[in-house]
């Protein structure tokens, strides 16, 4: 689609037209500018160099057509510039625009297949002189754009009904008609054997016939118990609520206590500011450190 604008009450064509300095040398650029300023086109014109060298951005979709007017030599001498140039010409084009490439040799197999590799399709050719050729091509046109149909609409209850039906004539079942006596039985509990020296994962549960809750036992009445009853070195201490919760939870871990230092369990003259056992009586690892009630009135 041709874009123009409109210039005091008349339409003009938008034209690109690229040159070089050799070009304006031999006038074969300046003749093209003012052959295009007489059919009263808007012409914008760029040289060669100042495109390559990135100093001026392409306007997308800004022109109907645009020319290039370079000489044989600078043909020759572009090499992968070519492509950079049409590359430009392709992005300020509008969709099926024309692009004229004029003094080309007239050996130019290698310039047209990089024509047709940059997004155009050659249309004309034909001899302005002897010694060169002008080429004139066509920009592809965009693929369109996809556009997102919408969404099926479908009814829940209806897809539920489609999955829920069920043939009149097909018996129905019962599913608890297919279980046995013994799996509607409650299963009855039952411990690990205890197995000597070796770990338990759980204790005995209740009702116990495994001989675990018997070993449980034996083990309690065994244990060492050290207990705390508030007293430091012959005089009563007075323990705050706070204090009295740190110590019950550090009594809690004292049987599975470790010590980095090795003097922990021997007493609080042995034990840094920062113990987590400060303030409990000393002892042996294994042991269970318990909280004597009578602190509750401390």
């Amino acid at each position: 689609m041709a874009t123009t604008e409109t210039v005091n009450g008349s339409d003009k064509e938008n034209v690109l037209a690229i040159g070089s300095l050799g070009s304006a040398q031999d006038e074969s650029y300046l003749n093209l500018l003012s052959s295009l300023s007489s059919e009263k086109k808007n012409v914008d014109n760029h040289m060669m160099d100042r495109i390559l060298e990135d100093a001026v951005q392409p306007i997308a979709n800004r022109y109907d057509s645009a020319y290039i007017v370079l000489t044989q030599d600078d043909y020759t001498s572009m090499g992968d510039n070519l492509g950079r140039l049409l590359s430009f010409i392709s992005q300020s084009l509008v969709d099926n625009g024309q692009v004229t490439l004029q003094g080309l040799p007239s050996s130019s197999s290698s310039i047209s297949s990089t024509i047709s590799a940059s997004g155009f399709t050659l249309s004309q050719s034909g001899n302005a002189e002897d010694t060169t050729t002008t080429l004139t091509a066509h920009k592809k046109q965009s693929a369109p754009k996809s556009i997102a149909l919408p969404k099926r609409q479908t009814n829940k209850l209806q897809k539920a009904a489609i999955w829920s039906y069920s043939d009149p004539s097909t018996p129905t079942l019962d599913p608890t008609s297919l279980l046995q006596p013994s799996d509607l039985a409650r299963p009855i509990p039952t411990c690990e054997p205890v197995v000597a020296g070796a770990p338990r994962r759980k204790k005995a549960c209740k009702g116990c016939t495994c001989g675990l809750a018997e070993l449980e036992a034996e083990e309690a009445k065994d244990k060492k118990v050290v207990m705390l009853n508030g007293v430091v070195d012959g005089e009563a201490v007075a323990v705050t609520l706070d204090e009295k919760q740190r110590l019950i939870e550090a009594a809690a871990k004292a049987s599975k206590a470790t010590s980095s230092c090795g003097s922990c369990f021997l007493g609080d003259a042995f034990r840094c500011a920062s113990c987590p056992y400060l303030g409990l009586p000393a002892f042996k690892p294994g042991e269970k450190v318990q909280i004597d009630v009578g602190m509750d009135d401390i």
